[in-house]
């Protein structure tokens, strides 16, 4: 459904014309300038230009249609308007804000369009063009997944990654609001169990540990978490991060209150890092990729190992494809190499319980 979006008022008031002068400029009468501002009129073509041309605008400055439908804007904030990217999985469109791109990405992405959220939950999508077909979605902390997207970038495929745990990518995928999850695991912890109709490739391995400023002192054990001053910056539940930390927490008999910033949570790996750096925090649990990247001390605690997952009846051939051919290219192992302190050994070969394709 499309509805008249009516920026006449704005416009004018920009110009700095009263109603009368508008509508003598453009040959109408005060009352259907008035009415149209009210939106009680809707202007035909010929009224729509007289007013462009009296302005001296293009007419879709003042009038532009607001397409209405039901895309899935679950992720969306609650409330007011957001500049989006749209991706059809599964036959549906999903709309996701720029803003949870991953780091380093946002504001420099064209977006597809404008999601306004009323307070009542009804949302509304004004797009820039027409839908596309092949932009691809995926979830996931790991810092490797900004390589994937751009290399699948060079091969057509228009793919963004949009900072998310392993907890949170998994439930995106499971929801239909991604087409590739990263998911990933604690050396020692049982790996998670996928749903029978997931389909995986191992991505890399990497080292996990504390994170501070360089010259900083890294505490020596996790009773040092308690330390007067030191400020910590923690990542969300269901996060390996998270549940590492908690760990550390537990082996030491401490109260996560006496933790200082242990209810600071933050999305992803950079993010940690980013906020150390600049001095907002002492202390965090990252990746050695992450800490290297902002030039941070870094004392490894474990390695992880990290899987992209994604369902065969949401995610096209052509992508998939496209997606191990990546994985498996000696130009994405060696630029990842590169990027970071990544193990790719096993990057782009099958998981050892694999169970689907690889």
């Amino acid at each position: 459904m499309a509805q008249l979006r009516n920026r006449l008022r704005e416009v004018r008031m920009a110009h700095g014309l009263t109603q009368q002068v508008l509508a003598q400029r453009a040959g109408l009468t005060r009352q259907t300038v008035g009415a149209i501002e009210a939106g009680d009129y809707g202007p035909s073509l010929e009224v729509g230009l007289r007013l462009a041309t009296a302005l001296d605008v293009p007419i879709d400055d003042i009038f532009s249609l607001r397409i209405k439908d039901t895309p899935d804007a679950g992720l969306l904030p609650q409330a007011g308007t957001t500049r989006v990217l749209s991706a059809v999985i599964g036959g549906r469109e999903v709309l996701r804000g720029l803003g949870q791109l991953g780091a380093y990405r946002w504001p420099a992405a064209a977006a597809d369009g404008l999601a306004e959220v009323d307070a009542y939950g009804a949302v509304s999508f004004e797009r820039f063009g027409e839908r596309r077909q092949d932009t691809v979605f995926i979830a996931g902390c790991d810092p490797a997944l900004g390589l994937v997207a751009d290399h699948l970038q060079r091969q057509g495929t228009r793919a963004f990654w949009f900072t998310a745990g392993s907890g949170a990518a998994r439930e995106q995928l499971r929801s239909g609001r991604a087409h590739f999850a990263a998911v990933h695991w604690t050396e020692g912890e049982e790996p998670p169990e996928p749903a029978p109709e997931v389909e995986r490739i191992v991505l890399s391995r990497w080292q996990m540990g504390i994170v501070a400023r360089q010259g900083a002192e890294l505490f020596e054990d996790a009773g040092d978490l308690a330390r007067p001053g030191l400020r910590i910056v923690n990542r969300e539940r269901g996060s390996g991060a998270r549940r590492l930390l908690d760990r550390l927490i537990g082996e030491a008999s401490l109260s996560p209150a006496r933790v200082f910033g242990y209810d600071r949570e933050l999305p992803g790996h950079w993010e940690v890092a980013e906020a150390i750096a600049r001095g907002k925090a002492d202390v965090g649990i990252a990746s050695a990729a992450a800490a290297a990247a902002c030039s941070l001390a870094f004392r490894p605690l474990t390695v992880e190992t990290c899987e992209v997952w994604w369902r065969a009846e949401t995610t096209g051939k052509e992508t998939v494809e496209r997606l191990l051919g990546t994985l498996r290219s000696a130009a994405f192992g060696h630029d990842l190499t590169a990027f970071g302190p990544f193990d790719t050994s096993r990057t782009g070969s099958a998981p050892d319980n694999q169970r689907g394709r690889g």
